[in-house]
């Protein structure tokens, strides 16, 4: 705030040296690119210190981030082990699903077959 009120007022008085004399308008265009300098560093000054204040905390951050993944990744591990068994047996049961439906359709088929058969032959034989 007080940055912004400097350089409105440092503009403020070049805008009414520039009618002024030329020595002055010097002056005063050093005089402001000076401030701006002094405010920049301090900008500067003030973020480093920020910087090192906040520092640690970062750094607490990232180090409890990283606990926090190892143990989630640790208990996926263990979660995936102990559901082991229970997808072998879904595996299991699948299969044998998948096994029964394909005997199911094989004898389904071949009913159909031997039906179509034996309506053939109906048909074959002249009736009497």
């Amino acid at each position: 705030m007080r940055m912004i009120l400097l350089l409105t007022a440092t503009a403020v008085a070049l805008g009414l040296l520039t009618g002024c004399d030329p020595s002055k308008v010097d002056e005063a265009k050093r005089t402001t690119t000076q401030k701006a300098e002094d405010i920049k560093n301090a900008t500067t000054q003030k973020a480093e210190e920020v910087k090192e204040a906040v520092g640690p905390y970062v750094e607490k951050g990232k180090e409890k981030a990283k606990e926090i993944y190892e143990k989630g990744k640790e208990k996926a591990g263990e979660l995936k082990d102990a559901a082991e068994p229970y997808v072998e047996k879904a595996k299991t049961a699948t299969t044998q699903a998948v096994d029964k439906v394909k005997h199911a359709t094989t004898q389904a088929v071949e009913r159909v077959k031997e039906e179509f058969a034996d309506d053939e032959e109906t048909q074959d034989t002249p009736a009497e």
